[in-house]
C-alpha cells in the first residue's frame, strides 16, 4: 500500500504536543480492509476506515502475541523508522521546513475567521500569522540556500531557533492546554484554542454564555497572539544569523 499522509489526530500517544513537539507516525502495517475483522472495523460497525482496515481486532487484548507480527512487515517498518531517526539525527540541520509549518497554521486560522464572521475578531491574529508565514518563508530560503554548510556553532544555533519557531506552532495548532498540562485523548479540530466559537456561534447574543465565551476567546487570542510572537522573534534572530553566517 502506498503511504498517504494525513493530519495527527488526538491520541494518547500524542504526549509532548504540548510542549511544541511534533509526532511524526502513528500506525504502521495496518490491516487490509477485510470485512469487519479489524478493530476499526469493528468499532464503527463494519464501515471500514476507506483505504484499510485499521489495527488487528487483537490490538491492546491479550491475543496481541507474537504470532499476529508478519517478519516481513517488521523489518519494512524498522527500516522506515531507522532512516527517518538517521536523517534527523545525522543532518546538519533539523529536516523540519517551518514554512509549511506556518503556512499549515494560517489556513486552519484562515478558516476559523471565515466559521467566526461578525460573532469574533480574529483580525490581529490572521495579520501576525500572515507576518510570521511570510518570515518562515524567507528564514526557510535561505537555509536551502546552503546554510548547512556554515560552521558547526552556526549550525547549533540554526537547529535552536527551528525549534523554537517550531515549538510554539506545534502547541498552536495541536493543544490547547500548556506545557504543564495534557489535553485528554478526544477529537479536536486545528487550533482546538479557537474551538470555543462553536459554543460561541451557537449561543444568543448577548446571552450570559455568549459573554463567557467570548472572555474566555479574547484569553486565548491573547495566548494565540504571544506564541506567534515568540516564533516571529525567533525567526527574526534565525534572519538576522544567517545574514552574517559565513560558511566553513
Amino acid at each position: 500500500m502506498d503511504f498517504a499522509g494525513t493530519r495527527f489526530g488526538r491520541a494518547g500517544d500524542q504526549s509532548f504536543q504540548g510542549h511544541g513537539i511534533p509526532s511524526l507516525f502513528m500506525s504502521f502495517s495496518v490491516q487490509p480492509v477485510s470485512g469487519g475483522d479489524s478493530a476499526a472495523e469493528m468499532l464503527s460497525g463494519g464501515a471500514g476506515r476507506g483505504r484499510d482496515g485499521g489495527l488487528g481486532w487483537w490490538w491492546h487484548t491479550t491475543e496481541d502475541t507474537v504470532d499476529k507480527i508478519d517478519p516481513d512487515f517488521l523489518a519494512r517498518d524498522t527500516r522506515i523508522y531507522a532512516a527517518i531517526i538517521y536523517r534527523f539525527l545525522a543532518g546538519a540541520l533539523l529536516p523540519l521546513d517551518v514554512q509549511a509549518s506556518a503556512e499549515d497554521l494560517l489556513r486552519h486560522l484562515h478558516t476559523w475567521q471565515q466559521k467566526a464572521g461578525q460573532r469574533f475578531d480574529v483580525s490581529s491574529v490572521i495579520a501576525r500569522a500572515e507576518e510570521l508565514a511570510d518570515l518562515a518563508a524567507q528564514f526557510q530560503a535561505r537555509l536551502a540556500a546552503g546554510a548547512d554548510g556554515s560552521s558547526p556553532a552556526v549550525l547549533r544555533k540554526l537547529n535552536a531557533i527551528i525549534s523554537a519557531v517550531e515549538k510554539p506552532l506545534v502547541r498552536m495548532n495541536y493543544v490547547q492546554t500548556d506545557p504543564y498540562a495534557h489535553d485528554q485523548a478526544l477529537s479536536q479540530p486545528p487550533v482546538p484554542l479557537l474551538a470555543p466559537l462553536d459554543v460561541l456561534l451557537s449561543s444568543a447574543h448577548g446571552s450570559d454564555r455568549h459573554y463567557e465565551i467570548t472572555t474566555l476567546l479574547v484569553r486565548r487570542r491573547n495566548r494565540i497572539l504571544h506564541e506567534l510572537a515568540q516564533a516571529r522573534r525567533a525567526l527574526q534572530e534565525g534572519l538576522g544569523l544567517l545574514g552574517k553566517a559565513e560558511p566553513c
